[in-house]
C-alpha cells in the first residue's frame, strides 16, 4: 500500500470520529433539553401558584399581581329566555340593575331596561351621617357639666343664678297690690301679674294664681299660693281663700292638684288644710259646693288623695291631689331621686290640663316643680335643655319663681339624674 493511500485512510477515520462525537454531543444536549421541558411542564400543571394573602399584610410587592388572580370568565352570548338581555355599555350597569330589581318589580322580558343614568352606577351614601339633633347631644353632656360644677362647689351655677336676678320683668301687678285684694295674698312679694292672672267668675274675681305656658305657648299649669285658712285671719290681716281655691278648681276644670308643702312647717302656718282629713268625710265649702274624700294612699314620697267635688245643679267631679313630703319652704328636697320619682308619677297619671301646682307662696318650690316639668318635656322631645332659659321664662309669667341658688342647683341635679336614667334605659 502506497504512502498516499495510508494518509487518505487516516483522514477518513478522523473525520468519521469527529462527526460521531458531534452527533453524540448534539443528542445529549437535545435529550437534556427535552427532559427539562417535561419537568417544568409537569411542575406547572400539578402545583399552580397561589396568591399569598399574608404577603399583603407584610407589604410585599409583585411585578404582576394579576398573574395570581383567576382570569375573567366571558359572559355567554345567549341568555335564558326569561332573563332580560343586559346592556353592554359597562359592567356597572349590571350592578345598578341588580339594585333596581331589589326595590322595583321584576323587569318584563319583552322590554329590556334602558341604560341606567351615570349617577346610578355608584352606591349613594349620605354626605352627612345621621346624628341625633344637637340639643340631644347637649343633654347627654349635662352629667359632665354637673361633675365639673360640683368640683367647683357649684360656684358656676350660683353665678348663673345671680345673673337671672338682673333680668327685667317689668309687668304690672296693680290688682294684686290694690288695697281691696292685698289681704288675699299670703306674702306681699309673691304676686301674680295682671296680664296672666286667673280670673274667678263673679264680682270677686281675684285669686293669687297665674296661668303658666309651656315652651310651645300652651297653658298647661296654674301656679298658685297655698290657700289661707280661717285660723290665719285673726287680726284682720288676711282673708280666707279656701272657697276661692275650690272655685278655681271647678271653673278651670282642674282634675289634678300638686301640693308641695305641709300645712305647718317649723311651727309656722304655710297652707290651709283645704281637703277632708279622713276617708269618707264630707266637708262643706260654700253654700253651693261640697267635697268628699273618697280614699287616700300614702308611701315614702307622697300622699295621693281622691276627692269628689260637688256643685249644686252641676253634678260631681273627681279631683286627684298629690302631696309631696319633706320639702320645707325655701329649701331643696332631701333627695333629688325622690322628687324625680314624684314628678314622673304625677306625669304618668291620667291627668288633664291645666294642672294646679302650689306650695306656700307659689313661687319657690312651685317654680322648681314647673321648671322640671318643662325640662322633662324637653328631654322627652330631645330638644334643648336650658335651665337658665326655663327659669327666665317662668319669671316672665310669675314673679320670683325659684327663690334661691340652692333650688336652682337642685333643678340641675334632678334633670341630670333624669338624663342618666334615660341613657341607661335606652342603652
Amino acid at each position: 500500500m502506497s504512502e498516499n493511500t495510508e494518509l487518505a485512510l487516516i483522514f477518513l477515520l478522523v473525520g468519521l470520529g469527529l462527526v460521531l462525537v458531534v452527533l453524540v454531543t448534539v443528542g445529549i444536549i437535545f435529550y437534556s433539553w427535552q427532559r427539562q421541558r417535561k419537568r417544568v411542564h409537569s411542575s406547572e400543571s400539578s402545583t399552580p401558584r397561589k396568591f399569598d394573602i399574608e404577603s399583603v399584610h407584610n407589604d410585599k410587592t409583585y411585578d404582576n399581581p394579576s398573574y395570581y388572580l383567576p382570569s375573567p370568565i366571558p359572559l355567554p352570548d345567549k341568555v335564558a329566555p326569561d332573563t332580560p338581555k343586559l346592556p353592554s355599555n359597562t359592567a356597572g350597569a349590571l350592578c345598578s340593575i341588580v339594585v333596581v330589581q331589589e326595590e322595583e318589580p321584576a323587569v318584563t322580558p319583552a322590554k329590556p331596561p334602558s341604560p341606567p343614568p351615570a349617577e346610578s352606577l355608584s352606591i349613594k351614601v349620605d354626605d352627612k351621617p345621621k346624628q341625633h339633633p344637637r340639643p340631644h347631644l347637649k343633654n347627654l353632656n349635662m352629667n359632665k357639666k354637673m361633675e365639673k360644677v360640683q368640683e367647683n362647689e357649684n360656684e358656676r351655677l350660683y353665678e348663673e343664678y345671680e345673673k337671672l336676678s338682673k333680668v327685667s320683668t317689668n309687668y304690672s301687678m296693680d290688682v294684686a297690690q290694690s288695697r281691696s285684694q292685698m289681704r288675699k295674698n299670703r306674702f306681699f312679694d309673691a304676686l301674680p301679674y295682671d296680664y296672666n292672672r286667673v280670673f274667678l267668675k263673679g264680682n270677686e274675681d281675684y285669686i293669687n294664681a297665674s296661668y303658666i305656658k309651656d315652651a310651645n305657648g300652651t297653658v298647661k299649669f296654674i301656679a298658685a299660693q297655698g290657700p289661707i285658712g280661717e285660723t290665719e285671719t285673726i287680726g284682720g290681716r288676711r282673708d280666707a281663700t279656701v272657697s276661692d281655691f275650690w272655685r278655681l278648681v271647678w271653673e278651670q276644670k282642674v282634675d289634678c292638684i300638686v301640693c308641695l308643702t305641709q300645712c305647718v312647717e317649723n311651727l309656722r302656718p304655710k297652707c290651709a288644710m283645704y281637703w277632708p282629713e279622713y276617708a269618707g268625710e264630707d266637708v262643706e265649702i260654700s253654700d253651693d259646693m261640697s267635697m268628699n274624700l273618697y280614699c287616700y294612699t300614702e308611701d315614702e314620697i307622697c300622699f295621693q288623695r281622691e276627692i269628689w267635688l260637688e256643685k249644686k245643679g252641676h253634678g260631681t267631679r273627681k279631683v286627684m291631689q298629690w302631696q309631696f313630703k319633706e320639702w320645707s319652704d325655701a329649701t331643696v328636697p332631701a333627695e333629688a331621686e325622690s322628687l324625680l320619682t314624684f314628678i314622673e308619677t304625677v306625669r304618668a297619671s291620667n291627668r288633664k290640663f291645666p294642672v294646679l301646682v302650689h306650695c306656700s307662696a307659689g313661687v319657690g318650690r312651685t317654680g322648681v316643680y314647673l321648671g322640671l316639668e318643662m325640662l322633662l318635656d324637653c328631654l322627652a322631645d330631645e330638644t334643648v335643655i336650658d335651665v337658665a332659659k326655663t327659669v327666665t321664662e317662668l319669671r316672665k309669667q310669675r314673679s320670683n319663681m325659684v327663690q334661691n341658688g340652692e333650688q336652682y342647683i337642685a333643678m340641675y341635679e334632678v334633670i341630670a339624674l333624669a338624663i342618666r336614667k334615660k341613657s341607661r334605659a335606652s342603652g
